[in-house]
């Protein structure tokens, strides 16, 4: 599948363990050609959006999908709670 008119709608970012800060930017296209393919990290196919929460996704799949659904929101980022290794989740 190649996708066309891909657009920039927020990112995803989080410390790691060092110190350093991992980016992930988040796109968005409604354009296609081509076809989907499984491969040997999983199945692929197209499913209901309102399937999604009854689904084993991917770990905070739907945070991701909320910032890019809500104009409003461009910043999905994760921050250190406490030195026991747990996380606040935080969105702008």
């Amino acid at each position: 599948m190649t996708i066309a008119n891909a657009r920039l709608v927020g990112i995803k970012h989080w410390p790691d363990k060092e110190g350093h800060r991992y980016i992930v930017f988040l796109y968005k296209a409604t354009e296609f050609t081509g076809t989907i393919r499984s491969t040997e990290e999983g199945e692929v196919r197209w499913v209901e959006k309102s399937d999604l929460p009854q689904m084993d996704l991917a770990y905070d799949l739907l945070e991701i999908l909320k910032v890019m659904d809500d104009p409003d929101l461009s910043e999905f980022f994760y921050t250190r709670k406490n030195e026991d290794g747990e996380w606040d989740k935080n969105f702008r």
